[in-house]
């Protein structure tokens, strides 16, 4: 009884030949041909080739954003050094307004001075008159 199921658990070598084969078809089937491999082998490296063009882009890329930090920081600069130069020069306006006179401050003045010149004429005059007849 011992030796029938022993037995029956045994495989022949007509089986594990088959067996064999039908693994290593299986095998073969998945296995990429040599062509394929090629062409996977040949694809990996121009992406190591893109890569290496991406990893040279990213380093100009990192030098043009730091140059440009620096740029913006300057122009930062600038700005802060023209607004207030605005703001002085906004200021000095201010007071130039305030001490300036009108238009019609300006003839108010001329006129006066006018009339004053008139009369110092005028007295000028008579005193010469006056004199005159002595």
């Amino acid at each position: 009884m011992m030796n029938e199921k022993i037995f029956k658990q045994l495989v022949t070598k007509k089986e594990l030949d088959s067996k064999l084969e039908s693994t290593k078809k299986e095998l073969l089937a998945k296995l990429a041909s040599k062509a394929e491999l090629a062409e996977v082998k040949k694809e990996v490296s121009v992406l190591k080739q893109d890569v290496s063009v991406l990893k040279q882009d990213m380093v100009t890329v990192k030098k043009t954003l730091g140059n440009l930090a620096i740029q913006t920081e300057k122009n930062t600069h600038a700005i802060d050094n023209l607004t207030i130069q605005t703001v002085k020069n906004m200021q000095e306006i201010k007071e130039i307004k305030e001490n300036m006179v009108t238009k019609a401050d300006h003839n108010l003045v001329m006129n006066t001075l006018d009339e004053v010149l008139r009369t110092v004429r005028k007295v000028d005059e008579d005193r010469v008159f006056v004199v005159g007849v002595d």
